[in-house]
């Protein structure tokens, strides 16, 4: 099953930030947008600083363990969405979320063919940009889930064609909502209009839009109800 269009949303909004985002707002971020919108949404965004992000179910205690040099002081938010442990780079990584909800096709897709489809959307857009990505393959590597991600690709992450090294992976999460998409980009060096490339790749109509200021409110207090406490970040 691909969307309609050989693979096209039928229209999209993509928020681009101007300035670099916390790793708990951003999360905040994603799920009230995925309550709210009835439009699928791509949202691109820079960390605010060199933080280590573990999926939903991750122990915290065996990913701090398993990931590279985390340090002692390295912030830990617990995303919403599966996957393993990530140190995502304050000036290097770009992340992007893709929101899509229940009314649309594209929510239907099983993990995998959504997987493969938005990684093969990205890999066409990160080739236009002279990084020259394609999907992996091969079974899942790592022990665990608490795994490092960016050294145990799994099928149909990205990786570098060149040096072989992956260079982006995602986790996702599905509720009678839709489907929330989250993945994380290795590449310091993207051009201005990558935002708008990526969501043109997506869907046949793109609008270009900033954060709703009720929106981004109500995920301010979610933040400091879920994202920053330390219940939720060390729930396991």
């Amino acid at each position: 099953m691909t969307p309609r269009g050989g693979g096209e949303l039928e229209r999209l909004v993509v928020i681009s930030a101007s300035e670099p985002v916390g790793g708990a707002l951003s999360m905040a971020i994603d799920e009230v947008l995925l309550a709210r919108t009835v439009v699928p949404v791509l949202r691109v965004w820079r960390w605010e600083e060199t933080t280590l992000s573990i999926g939903c179910f991750v122990r915290l205690a065996e990913a701090r363990a398993t990931c590279v040099s985390p340090g002692p002081e390295l912030p830990v938010v617990r995303r919403w969405t599966g996957g393993g442990c990530v140190r995502h780079e304050r000036g290097h990584d770009v992340s992007y979320s893709l929101v899509i909800p229940r009314g649309s096709e594209a929510a239907l897709m099983r993990p995998t063919e959504s997987y493969r489809w938005i990684h093969g959307r990205l890999a066409e857009v990160l080739r236009g940009c002279g990084i020259d990505s394609g999907l992996a393959s091969g079974v899942e590597g790592g022990a665990g889930a608490f795994r490092d991600c960016f050294r145990n690709p799994v099928p149909f992450d990205l990786v570098d064609r060149v040096s072989g090294e992956k260079i982006s992976g995602a986790g996702q999460k599905r509720t009678r909502l839709g489907l929330l998409h989250q993945g994380n980009l290795r590449a310091a060096a993207l051009p201005a209009c990558f935002p708008r490339q990526l969501a043109e790749a997506f869907a046949a109509e793109v609008r270009e839009e900033g954060l709703d200021v009720d929106l981004l409110a109500e995920a301010r207090g979610l933040r400091e109800k879920k994202y920053a406490s330390a219940d939720w970040t060390a729930k396991y």
